[in-house]
Order: C-alpha cells, then sequence, then structure tokens
C-alpha cells in the first residue's frame, strides 16, 4: 500500500486500491506455463534496465477499492505473487521524451464516457526490489496525464484500441522506446516480451508468448499467446530479435475460474495454442494517426522539426515543418480566407471545397449544422435564438458535461418557474431525452437568472426543480443538482429573472450515470444499486457483506457461528464454546460437571474423580469419601492437630495446643526471650526486653558497668579509668591530683619524697624549705668567724668556693626570707588537705 500511500502524498484527493476484476477490456489468463518474471529476477539485466527505463504504470484517484493485495482482492494464497500489492489499474510505453503509448480504453471512463486523462498519475519505477521489497518511487518518478493527442476505441474487435497521451514533462533521464514503425503484418511464430503491471501489481516481464495469427490482410490487431491480466493493458509488446515495440495489448480471453473447494479464484489456464488468445493492437497503427494531426514528434517524418525537401516536404505537404507560404496554392495552417485570399479565396464561390469543409473556415459554402448560423468571420456560431418556444426547444445531448451560450434579450416570455415571486422575464427552452435513469446538474451564468427543470414543457405542475439565485446579490446565477431522474423526456428552461436581466448567457448541463449507492457503478448495470459495497449479489445477496469474519472458509451469511474459527453451527455447546467431550463419556464438557471423570456428569456425595461409597468407618455421619479423618469420630476436617487430636486451644489464643509452644499462655504461642508467662516488654527500646536488661530504662545499657544504668561509662582522657571514678578525667596521667592536683605532673627531682611543685629546694634532697642557711646548705655546720646579721652564720655551703656564696648571700637575703615563708604556708595547705 505504500504504493498508494506516496501517491495521495504527491497529489491525489481519494485514494484506493483498484479491484483487479472489474477493469474492462482485457481478461487475465496464462497460456502454458505462467512466464511472468519480477524485474528483478529476469535472466537478462540489460533488458530488464530497458523496461523499467520505458515502462510506467497508471494510477487513478478514483479508482474503487480499496484492496491491498491480489489475496485480498479474492485471488487463492498459493497462486503466483498473491501477496504482491495491487496498485495500477493499466500500463504504458513512453515512446517519445513526454508521449507515452497505451490503450484507448484506459484514458476513458466506460460508463460516462469521459476523458479520464486528468486523473490520471503516470509513475516510473513501481517494481519489486527483491521477493519482498517495493521501491520506494519519488516526486521524480510521478508524471500527470496533460492530454490525449491520439485515440480509438470500440468493445468490437474490429476496431482498433489506442491512446498516445502527453505527460505534463519530459520524461528526464529516461529513454524511450524504439518503436516499429514498419506498416507491414509480423509473421506467425514471432517470439514476443511483454512489460506490464499484470492485475496492477509491480512490473513484469513475459517472455513465453509468440504471434498466433498476425490478421495480415486488416493489419489492425495480431492474436498471440502472451499471460497477460487486467492490468496489462496498454503494455508494450516487443519483438525478442529486434527489441523494437511492436504493438500493445488490448483483449484478451477467460479470466479467472472459481475454485470451488479453496473458495477462491484461480487463474485460467490454456494451451499455448488453445482458447482464442489475446489481441494486440499493432503499434504503428497509432504512430499514424499522431503524425496525420501533424503534432510535431521525432515518431514523424512531418513534424520532426526538419522541412526535408528531399523528401518532397515543403509549405503545401508540411507546414508543419516548412511553414506556410501565402501564394503557394494550398491555403493549409493558419491561413483563412481574412488573412491569405490569394490562397483561400474559394470561400464565397458557392462551392464547399474539401478545404474549407476540413478547416471550417467558409461556413458561406460550407453552411453550419443543426442550432448553428454562420458568423461574418466565416466560421459557424451557435443560432442564438432557437428555444424561444416548447416547441422549438434545443435539443441537448445527455452525456458528459456541456456549455451552450444563449441570449434571453431578444426572446419572448412564455414561462415562469415556482421559485420566483411573480416577476417576469424572457426565457429559452432545452430539452433532453434519457435512455435510463441519471443524474443531472445545471447551472446558469452571465445574468440574473431563473432555471427551472419540468417534463412536460407547458404543464407548469409537472416542475421538477426551480432555483433563482445561488447567494443574491453577491451570486444571482441559478443552479442546481445534481437530481437523479428517471428514463424519460424533460425541458429545461432558463428564464431571465426580469426584463432587465437579460442578455447573454451560458447554460451547463452535467450529465452522469445514476449511482444511489455511491460505490462508483452506475444503477443500471449495478446489480446491487443500494449496495456501496458490492455490485454483484454474489453469494450472501446485496446488503450482505460476503466477508469470513472466523476465515473458517464459511461466509457469515452461511455460518451459524460466524465468529468461531471452529465452528459453522452451535452444536451441543454454542458458538464459542468447543464440544469436546475430554473423559469420553458421551456428554461435552459443557454440560458435564465432571469432565475429566468418566464415571459422572455429576459430583454427586464424594465428587468428581472419586467412586462412590457410602461407608463411614468412624461412624461420624459423614462418609469416607467427604471425610477427612475416616477414622477419627470427632473429626471431619484435619484442622490445626489432625487426625487424632483433638484441637483443644487451653490459653484461648485461637492456637491449638498441638502447635502453641506456651499453650497456658494467652499472649504467647512462643516462649520469645522471657518465656512463657512473661512479657517480652522492652521499656528502654534497645532490643533487649526487660526481662534480660539490667538497666530496663537506660537505652544505652544492658548492664550497670563502672557507672551504673543512666550514666554512660565515658572515659573522656582515655586512661581506662571511667571519667565517673576519674579525679582527673581530663588528664590521662592521673586518676586523683595527688600532690600537684589534676593536669600536673608529681615529678621529684631530688627524690626527697616532696614533689617539686611543694618542694621549695626541689633540687635539695635534704631540705624541702631554704631555712637559715638556704637550699643546697646544711643547718649543721659550725660559724668559723663572726656570723654576719644576714648570712646565716653556722652554714656550710655546698655549691663551690666561699666567696661565691657570700656574694649571693647578700644578694638574696631578703628574697630568701621571702620564700622560706611562702614554703611554710604551702606545707600548711598540703598538711591541710591530707587531714
Amino acid at each position: 500500500m505504500k504504493i498508494i500511500l506516496l501517491l495521495c502524498a504527491l497529489a491525489l484527493s481519494t485514494c484506493q486500491a483498484p479491484n483487479p476484476h472489474t477493469e474492462q477490456g482485457h481478461e487475465p489468463v496464462v497460456y502454458g506455463n505462467d512466464d511472468r518474471y519480477d524485474a528483478y529476477a529476469y535472466p537478462d539485466q540489460t533488458w530488464a534496465a530497458q523496461a523499467q527505463d520505458s515502462t510506467l504504470a497508471f494510477f487513478s484517484n478514483d479508482y474503487p477499492g480499496p484492496i491491498v493485495s491480489l489475496e485480498d482482492a479474492g485471488l487463492c494464497a498459493d497462486e503466483r505473487f498473491a501477496e504482491q500489492p495491487v496498485g495500477a489499474i493499466c500500463s504504458g510505453t513512453l515512446i517519445d521524451s513526454d508521449l507515452v503509448l497505451t490503450a484507448g480504453h484506459c484514458v476513458r471512463d466506460h460508463i460516462s464516457g469521459t476523458n479520464t486523462c486528468s486523473s490520471a498519475f503516470l509513475v516510473f519505477n513501481y517494481v519489486m526490489e527483491d521477493a519482498n521489497t517495493l521501491r520506494d518511487f519519488t516526486a521524480e518518478d510521478v508524471y500527470q496525464c496533460q492530454e490525449v493527442l491520439a485515440y480509438q476505441e470500440s468493445y468490437d474487435p474490429l476496431v482498433l484500441d489506442y491512446a498516445i497521451v502527453r505527460l505534463d514533462r519530459p520524461a528526464v533521464g529516461h529513454v524511450p522506446a524504439v518503436v516499429r514503425a514498419a506498416p507491414t503484418a509480423l509473421s506467425v511464430g514471432d517470439a514476443l516480451i511483454m512489460h506490464g503491471f499484470p492485475e496492477g501489481i509491480p512490473l513484469k516481464i513475459e517472455d513465453g508468448g509468440w504471434v498466433r495469427d498476425p490478421r495480415a490482410d486488416q493489419l489492425d490487431y495480431f492474436f498471440a499467446n502472451t499471460d497477460s491480466f487486467s492490468g496489462n493493458s496498454g503494455s508494450g509488446v516487443f519483438l525478442a530479435q529486434s527489441g523494437e515495440l511492436a504493438g500493445i495489448l488490448v483483449r484478451g480471453d477467460q479470466d479467472y475460474v472459481w475454485d470451488e473447494s479453496a473458495q477462491c479464484s484461480r487463474v485460467n489456464v490454456c494451451p499455448n495454442d488453445g482458447c482464442n488468445g489475446e489481441e494486440l493492437t499493432y503499434a504503428f497503427r497509432a504512430i499514424e494517426d499522431l503524425c496525420a494531426q501533424g503534432i510535431a514528434s521525432a515518431l514523424c517524418p512531418c513534424g520532426d522539426g526538419t522541412c526535408d525537401s528531399a523528401g518532397g516536404e515543403d509549405t503545401v505537404s508540411c507546414p508543419l515543418d516548412c511553414g506556410t507560404d501565402c501564394g503557394d496554392g494550398a491555403c493549409n495552417g493558419d491561413e483563412t480566407a481574412l488573412n491569405c485570399e490569394l490562397d483561400c479565396t474559394a470561400c464565397g464561390n458557392g462551392v464547399c471545397e474539401a478545404e474549407e469543409s476540413a478547416t471550417g473556415n467558409c461556413c458561406d459554402d460550407c453552411g453550419c449544422g443543426a442550432f448553428e448560423v454562420c458568423h461574418s468571420s466565416h466560421v459557424c456560431v451557435p443560432d442564438l435564438s432557437r428555444g424561444d418556444t416548447c416547441a422549438d426547444a434545443v435539443p441537448i445531448e445527455a452525456s458528459d458535461s456541456r456549455s451552450y451560450p444563449g441570449r434571453t434579450s431578444d426572446a419572448s416570455d412564455d414561462n415562469q418557474g415556482s421559485c420566483t415571486e411573480g416577476t417576469k422575464g424572457q426565457d429559452r427552452v432545452y430539452t433532453f431525452v434519457l435512455a435510463a435513469e441519471a443524474n443531472l446538474a445545471a447551472e446558469v451564468t452571465g445574468i440574473d437568472s431563473v432555471l427551472y427543470l419540468r417534463s412536460i414543457c407547458t404543464d407548469a405542475g409537472s416542475e421538477i426543480a426551480c432555483n433563482d439565485d445561488v447567494d443574491y446579490p453577491e451570486n444571482p446565477h441559478s443552479e442546481f443538482g445534481p437530481l437523479t431522474l428517471a428514463a424519460g423526456s424533460y425541458f429545461l428552461i432558463v428564464d431571465s429573472y426580469n426584463e432587465n436581466t437579460a442578455g447573454d448567457y451560458t447554460l451547463t448541463v452535467s450529465f452522469s450515470c445514476a449511482d444511489s449507492d455511491l460505490d462508483g457503478s452506475c444503477n443500471d448495470v449495478d446489480n446491487c444499486p443500494s449496495d456501496p459495497n458490492k455490485t454483484d449479489p454474489l453469494v450472501c445477496g446485496c446488503g450482505v457483506p460476503d466477508m469470513d469474519t472466523d476465515q473458517d472458509g464459511s461466509l457469515d451469511c452461511l455460518d451459524d457461528c460466524p465468529t468461531d474459527s471452529d465452528k459453522q453451527a452451535p452444536g451441543i455447546c454454542g458458538c464459542g464454546v468447543s464440544d469436546v467431550d475430554t473423559d469420553l463419556d458421551g456428554t461435552a464438557d459443557c454440560e458435564d460437571a465432571c469432565p475429566d471423570d468418566s464415571t459422572k456428569t455429576e459430583p454427586q456425595v464424594c465428587g468428581c474423580g472419586m467412586p462412590e461409597d457410602a461407608t463411614d468407618s468412624d461412624g461420624d455421619g459423614v462418609v469416607d469419601c467427604v471425610d477427612a479423618c475416616p477414622l477419627d469420630p470427632d473429626k471431619v476436617e484435619l484442622g490445626q492437630c489432625g487426625c487424632g487430636q483433638a484441637d483443644t486451644d487451653s490459653d484461648g489464643d485461637l492456637s491449638a495446643d498441638c502447635i502453641d509452644a506456651c499453650p497456658d499462655d494467652p499472649a504467647k504461642i512462643v516462649p520469645g526471650g522471657c518465656g512463657c508467662g512473661e512479657l517480652d516488654t522492652d521499656t528502654d527500646i534497645d532490643g533487649s526486653p526487660d526481662c534480660h536488661d539490667r538497666c530496663p530504662e537506660d537505652a544505652e545499657k544492658i548492664e550497670a558497668g563502672d557507672c551504673g544504668c543512666g550514666q554512660v561509662d565515658s572515659d573522656g582522657d582515655g586512661d581506662g579509668t571511667a571519667d565517673c571514678n576519674d579525679g582527673c578525667p581530663a588528664d590521662a596521667d592521673k586518676i586523683a591530683p595527688g600532690q600537684c592536683g589534676c593536669a600536673q605532673a608529681e615529678l621529684d627531682s631530688d627524690s626527697d619524697g616532696s614533689a617539686d611543685c611543694v618542694d621549695a629546694c626541689p633540687d635539695d634532697a635534704d631540705k624541702t624549705e631554704p631555712l637559715s642557711c638556704g637550699c643546697g646548705q646544711a643547718e649543721a655546720s659550725p660559724c668559723t668567724e663572726e656570723p654576719q646579721p644576714e648570712s646565716g652564720c653556722g652554714c656550710q655551703s655546698s655549691q663551690g668556693p666561699e666567696g661565691v656564696y657570700f656574694g649571693l648571700l647578700l644578694l638574696g637575703l631578703l628574697a630568701t626570707r621571702r620564700r622560706a615563708a611562702t614554703v611554710r604556708a604551702r606545707h600548711r595547705s598540703s598538711a591541710d588537705s591530707r587531714t
């Protein structure tokens, strides 16, 4: 589907996949073996490249659908290419830089007869890259059909079928195919190769066909046995030996055959020399038509842009290449009696010469058609005076869309429509006849008009539709439709709103076939005109889709269980439920209450899977098959303690004694940390129940430790003694103040038992105070001379020469006395503390 989606993204307003069974003009058939190849798989890749370079697929934005693949369209899944996407509706071949050769029926709608060129898209590179990959083509691969240059078509096999269309731009980067221009017949047995899009799937190259009948006497078309399908219409057929494009496929033989057992379609297979064969128009016939119209193309001698005088081309024989020359005796090209009297002076002589008739530039001599008049410019123009009365109504061709110029200013006022309020204006009358039910839309522009439709011209009561203004005053013209009309005669009246609005107008009418269900198929050929999904009743009839929801091979309309792939009838258990009988007891599981017990369909007393037995071994009134304790008269269920043991609950805690480790403690079924009868309370929430916690209210302790409960056993100075027992908690060297107190070392420099901190003579082992002689001098030394008042007579120095001693003695006498007083004071303090 990405092909269709890409075209939607590029240009299409309505994109639907095609139905491979609806294209007219050709039916699918295979002769002998199916000789189709994908381009990537074709043995001759040089030929395959050329085929891709010049072959185009036709897509249409109004082709019916939706279909994703051939299998979705009803082709059996095991048929070749059934899984490939469906998109193209016809095939064509590039024969000039912007010209494509195809079948005539590929560019015309077969219901309305309208030209479908404007809605056609022509696409290069619609091919499979491998078995599973569709090539993504780009906007550069997509072209529109600009115009049809040469055309002929009919379903009468004696008439040619071809079309040459012009693309909206030259096909850059593509090489046109070489066309066999010789107007001669092919030979029986000539090997053929065909390029196209069978059933709308990606490009296939078919090389198993040959010419069966060249129709040498007629030279219109020839018979061959190519394996071709709808979608191949317009396919180029080449001579295998020369590579020239010799013809285009236009018609074929019997299509698919229905496989009743598989409920799907299969390709009809004919012998190579059997069935009627495929019909192919000679390519040179289309080229002759193109060149006869004087269209410039390298395909035409006259029209190749070169005035070939040696070949007989001049201004008379080939004005396309040689131009025109007023005075050459030929009234051709753009020459008329008005611009080249010398060559075209025959106009007015009362004789309609061939040139005048062909060019239509001398109605003075050749006259005009019905409802036309000859203008002063010598050309025919519509006769605007027609249609003044019902008896003089202007006939309208009831097909396609056509415009008719008219004038009410010189008409009479004979009629009035129901949608005006008594105003009067001049009117013109038109008439048409419908052979079958059809739709009509009509519009009048150019004047302020009133438009109405009657089945009887002179009877205002037979009015079918009337419109005054589309949107007055911005848009005062009138229109109505589309209306669905039955077969019969009708009168369409164009009326001026009043005499002041009369003037020249244009009436545009559009006819289309009636299509009640809007499925694209006209009612007269639609066998289900009220069913938008069908044109034929098929199996289920109109209004009912031929679908198989559960894909069980039976259509829903015939399937009583349309959503159950395993059933086509409800059976015993109904749709959606299997009629399986698991235990093979003759009763389906859906009705068997014991589906796995072949002896029961109901559980009865003993239940499914167990034989019925009335034995009651323990005499408790419950048979053994449903008694979980068949030998315990006190139990029919195991309970907590099992058979043979009562489910006694001494402490009423809902846990039987047999599994209760504290059967007399209603608060416990296991001893826990504190044992039965005692709660596992943890007052301080420290994870140790109070029964084991020596400090039950201290969350930090479960033992008293050094400091007791409620006090942390911290050791701030890290000396191994808790702060609560440490006299010096911040002194790592002491746990008691000693002589010096905390934070001061107990040094005894002179080892006299008195720490330096309280020893006034820390370096004198004999003194802790200076006394009379001072530190370092014994008090017992005799005086050898007269004692001096300040010298401490009777002292003996231990510090060296006498002169030193006496010098120092005089300088420190007073200080010594003061220190002695201080030491004594300290001794008293120490003694007090010891006491």
